[in-house]
């Protein structure tokens, strides 16, 4: 041979071999012939191959039926022609037929290489290049769905070979899925699996992934449609990537994956969209997905959304997998994956909760669940909800933080309204790991009713409310609503909003390129999806309307979340701040931190009102101090009575919450706590930091700040005063520790200007101070009238007995003659360690020397009684019963017009509350318990209480556990709703009191003592631990036994000793005693 040439035909073959081409090339590719192979009718079968236009092969079924060719080895095959019957519908008959090819007889291991996504010419051969590198002994062409499989004639193109696996066709642009199942079932119920085989081709056909796979439908409503919802689950032993290698592989390496259809949801894309907003809320964990083309035996599906399974699974719900053997304390402890459900029935581990929620038990699954693995996540779960019910669950340690993950519940509940999604509580996945207490929430799910697809909300931009609120699944509505009336969660809602606004996470025009981006990548593939499924011009179950083309479609999903983006800022209270009567209205950290921008920015006179509690944490980068060297505030600003927390002020000089005042500038009713903190060189203030010049003033205010000096001049209100400044600080106090390396003060630093401070106090460290300036100080005139001060004698001291014993309240409110101080100390709600300015403490009397809220030490008639129940024989959580509930008179006789007017709403609706004082020992109140419940009853008129009943129910034998044993008995001549109102007054209390026995049907009385409160009130027994040992009123000890030395108390059977104790009230062998 020519050597010349012989290198020619080399170059030619490397060159073919290095491109991997395999479309149909004349020279070595021919017309194939095999032995007829066909699922349907044999007598018509061999017209599809038989040259006659005229003919045409019909198999007996409408659906799945195929022909095709043996065609004894493999062959690549590279072209196909086709041409349709000649009868009116023989066209649109072959519209969404697929050629495959296989080298398994049974097409288990088929892939596909051509689909005719048009209408084929009548009468001709329609031809179409396939371009798929490996070979196939088996090549056949499936009929589309309704068609009969009608074809007039087929042909294949293509040479002998193996081929390889360089090249491989996909339907449209997406990623196509193959799955043939096992005898070319098509399955159509729930929960059975099938053994089927899957292909998937993505990256332009250049990687693929075969895998053995159980398949099945998967879905509630989604399971009821033609074209159904699936689950795979590789079935080699292995987990898997999906999309191994490409840009859009996986996170996750799993067994089982989700295929999602778009049945109501016409765009194809909303949980695409709604995931997308998932990762801008950042949530802990988004589903991974992407949208595919479906074939199932052939028959193409259309478009599909593939996606992370939610299950316990490393990277996605990332929690400990149970064992049949994790029954012990520790391991029983998780981890748990439940689910509110609206279809928990269907489910093998479900129960209904207390509060009525249907839950389903997803894992430990039922091959895993033991009874007692699901008798703990039951009653964790009840606990839980207890717990966001009980009064105290806005409490930071003891309610719904110490239950519930906030930051996951949040931005679950921030995303799905983002989604607008009415069915975001049909559906709510949450889990619990090993040894935390906590439920955690999410991911989101099921998105085919959001972004603008329900008629309930449509349209939902215009409806200012939350989404929540449509549509419920048991009474989660409820729970959700009691989680967002804590103000701190509220406000740690618009503190996340906040941040992923600044962050630029949400600007309309990005959302909006989300949607355009899906639409740019499947709309190829909704034209075939809506041949496949014609229902694109239907109205369908809730559809708001029908605009008439998928793109229209997609257009309402785009302006749904470019409009989206403003009606959160107006939810919550992002954006400009709202002005009401020339006065900023601040409703959140973010409005705050726009407040002092807007005032550094110039408009120094601007007045503002708090409108709530501010947490700001998240948000601290982001504040300013407001007003400094340039800007000087000049404004009034009303925190009215809120308090601001987590925040953390660093700066050089004049710093604090307000930088740099001036005349005029007026700060009042707003509170610092102990979160905060503010720190500097030089003139730095929990509340100012210097005032520049003109009249300031503070008034009613208090911070617990923590402020710290390196140089000098700090203080809990201001850190300093120019000699132009005039200040006044009046109704204020301190309790933050104050440090600095010289001129420190309690109230404000050692200044220059003049100085008034009326009515205030410190019970706050102070380091750093000079002497007799510890308090408040300045070289010019100063005026310091009725202070008080737990750490230095510049003013009036007191010690810190005086300021809890209500002392310091009193001698707060007899020095100014009006009455702005209140302290809780003996009325029987928690106790105030301090004098605090809110009304809803209680005043303080001094009855004799003894500071006190009551005004009477002698026991009185009341109307009305509260019986408030702390806790049980199985401790703060649990069952709680009892049959009945009554007041005595002096015979120990009940008072027969005694009713029950309110009650703590019971778990159990046929024993609730009423029960209690129905005059039967036959009915209960029986519920689950956690920490507190309560009973309000009504006498008709005012009775002297000398004691009280308590009837235990019908089974208390058997559930000893159930009963009270600790509890309350207030009275109140004023009538009320509100078991916390402030007209409640503390008759008697017990602890831990096992009074109540394991009877059935049985009363028990509990005595009142009468007469004067010195004789002593039965209240706390179990506090004594030793005869003649005293405590105060919130059952501390402050003295042991009996011992020398001892006098006796005024009128008092009981002595105490001569020591240091104060005046007052205090609880010796159970009973109330004054010391005078």
């Amino acid at each position: 041979m020519n050597l010349r040439k012989l290198l020619i035909v080399t170059f030619v073959l490397v060159l073919f071999n290095n491109n991997k081409v395999c479309a149909y090339n004349g020279d070595v590719d021919h017309l194939l012939e095999g032995t007829l192979i066909y699922s349907g009718n044999s007598s018509s079968a061999a017209y599809a191959f038989d040259d006659d236009p005229t003919t045409y092969y019909s198999a007996m079924s409408r659906d799945l039926q195929w022909i095709g060719l043996d065609l004894g080895a493999p062959h690549v095959i590279t072209r196909v022609e086709y041409m349709p019957m000649s009868s009116t519908q023989g066209r649109d008959r072959m519209v969404l037929s697929l050629f495959e090819g296989a080298n398994s007889p049974d097409f288990m291991d088929a892939v596909p290489l051509y689909l005719i996504s048009e209408r084929p010419d009548k009468d001709v051969f329609s031809r179409a290049d396939v371009n798929v590198s490996r070979g196939f002994r088996y090549i056949r062409y499936v009929g589309g769905t309704g068609s009969f499989c009608n074809v007039a004639e087929l042909r294949f193109y293509g040479h002998a070979g193996e081929g390889d696996d360089s090249q491989f066709y996909q339907i449209t642009n997406l990623p196509t899925l193959s799955i043939h199942v096992q005898d070319n079932v098509l399955p159509t119920e729930r929960g059975e699996d099938f053994e089927s085989q899957s292909v998937l081709i993505y990256e332009n056909g250049k990687m693929l992934q075969e895998y053995p796979i159980l398949f099945r439908v998967r879905g509630n409503y989604s399971a009821t449609h033609e074209n159904k919802a699936f689950r795979m689950k590789y079935n080699d032993g292995k987990s898997h990537h999906v999309m191994k290698g490409a840009q859009n592989e996986s996170p996750v390496k799993a067994k089982k994956w989700v295929l999602i259809n778009s049945y109501r949801d016409k765009t194809l894309m909303r949980n695409p969209v709604a995931w997308a907003m998932s990762k801008r809320a950042e949530m802990k964990w988004t589903p991974w997905s992407q949208v595919v083309d479906l074939v199932v035996n052939g028959d193409y599906r259309g478009t599909y959304t593939l996606a992370d399974h939610v299950d316990v699974h490393s990277g996605r719900i990332d929690i400990t997998e149970m064992t049949e053997a994790d029954i012990d304390e520790e391991s029983i402890t998780g981890g748990y994956y439940v689910e509110v459900d609206n279809n928990a029935y269907r489910e093998p581990y479900n129960f209904t909760s207390y509060y009525g929620n249907p839950i389903s038990v997803h894992d430990p699954d039922e091959d895993i669940m033991q009874p007692e693995q699901f008798q703990y996540i039951q009653d964790t779960w009840n606990n839980m909800e207890s717990v966001v019910y009980s009064p105290s669950y806005t409490d930071p340690k003891r309610g719904i933080r110490s239950v519930l993950d906030l930051e996951t519940f949040l931005r679950h509940f921030l995303t799905s309204e983002f989604n607008g999604n009415t069915d975001m509580l049909c559906q709510v996945f949450l889990y619990k790991e090993r040894g935390d207490d906590h439920f955690y929430v999410g991911p989101v799910w099921d998105a085919d009713l959001a972004l603008e697809n329900d008629q309930t909300t449509y349209p939902a931009n215009q409806r200012m409310d939350w989404t929540y609120k449509v549509r419920d699944t048991g009474n989660w509505s409820d729970f959700v609503g009691r989680v967002l009336s804590d103000p701190s969660v509220f406000s740690k809602l618009q503190v996340m909003w906040a941040k992923l606004r600044m962050k630029g996470s949400f600007e309309p025009k990005d959302v909006a390129a989300d949607v355009d981006s899906l639409r740019r990548e499947i709309s190829s593939s909704a034209r075939l999806n809506f041949i496949r499924w014609p229902y694109l011009n239907q109205w369908l179950s809730l559809n708001p309307v029908v605009p008439g083309s998928w793109d229209k479609e997609v257009d309402r999903v785009r302006d749904y979340v470019y409009n989206r983006v403003e009606w959160m800022d107006q939810m919550l209270s992002y954006g400009e701040l709202k002005e009401q009567n020339g006065i900023y209205q601040i409703n959140s950290a973010h409005d705050l931190c726009e407040f002092a921008k807007l005032v550094n920015n110039g408009q120094t006179s601007a007045n503002a009102v708090m409108n709530a509690d501010i947490d700001m944490e998240g948000l601290q980068e982001y504040f300013a101090p407001i007003g400094n060297i340039k800007k000087q505030y000049a404004g009034k600003f009303n925190g009215n009575g809120h308090t601001i927390s987590n925040l953390n002020i660093t700066g050089k000089d004049n710093v604090g919450f307000f930088g740099m005042v001036g005349p005029g500038a007026e700060i009042q009713n707003l509170n610092l706590d102990a979160t905060c903190s503010v720190s500097g060189a030089n003139y730095v203030g929990g509340m100012i930091g210097f005032a520049r010049s003109g009249k300031v003033t503070i008034k009613r205010c208090s911070t617990a700040a923590t402020v710290t000096a390196t140089g000098g001049y700090a203080a809990g209100f201001l850190g300093f005063a120019r000699a132009l400044a005039t200040v006044y600080v009046q109704d204020s106090y301190n309790l933050g520790k104050i440090q600095a390396d010289s001129m420190a003060a309690a109230i404000v630093a050692p200044s220059a200007g003049y100085l008034f401070v009326t009515d205030c106090y410190n019970a706050g460290k102070v380091s750093g101070t000079a002497q007799g300036k510890e308090f408040a100080y300045t070289d010019n005139s100063a005026s310091l009238q009725n202070c008080y001060d737990a750490y230095s004698h510049q003013v009036e001291f007191v010690t810190p007995t005086d300021v809890m014993s209500g002392e310091l309240c009193y001698l707060l409110n007899t020095g100014n003659g009006n009455t702005l101080w209140y302290q809780n100390i003996d009325n029987g709600r928690e106790i105030d360690g301090h004098p605090v300015l809110k009304t809803s403490s209680g005043m303080v009397y001094n009855i004799d020397g003894v500071y006190t809220n009551n005004t009477e030490t002698q026991l009185s008639k009341y109307r009305y009684y509260k019986w408030e129940v702390l806790g049980i024989n199985d401790g703060k959580n649990g069952t709680i019963q009892f049959a009945e509930f009554d007041i005595l008179d002096e015979e120990g006789t009940d008072y027969p017009d005694l009713i029950i007017y309110k009650g703590t709403e019971s778990t159990i609706s046929n024993h609730n509350w009423p029960d209690a004082g129905d005059n039967s020992v036959y009915t209960k109140y029986c519920s689950y318990f956690s920490n507190s419940a309560y009973f309000l009853f009504d006498a008709q008129e005012a009775v002297m209480p000398y004691g009280y009943r308590i009837y235990t129910a019908n089974d208390t034998r058997y559930y000893p556990g159930r009963n009270p044993d600790t509890w309350r008995l207030y009275g109140s001549n004023t009538y009320t709703n509100d078991p916390n109102d402030d007209c409640w007054v503390l008759i008697d209390e017990r602890v831990n009191d096992a009074t109540l026995g394991p009877t059935n049907y049985t009363s028990y009385d509990f005595q009142i003592a009468s007469g004067n409160v010195e004789t002593g009130i039965s209240l706390t027994p179990s506090l004594s631990e030793g005869e003649g040992a005293i405590y105060d009123l919130a059952g501390r000890k402050v003295q042991g036994a009996r011992s020398k030395g001892q006098v006796d108390c005024h009128n008092s059977q009981f002595p105490i000793l001569n020591s240091q104790l104060k005046k007052g009230l205090y609880i010796m062998n159970g009973k109330k005693v004054m010391l005078k």
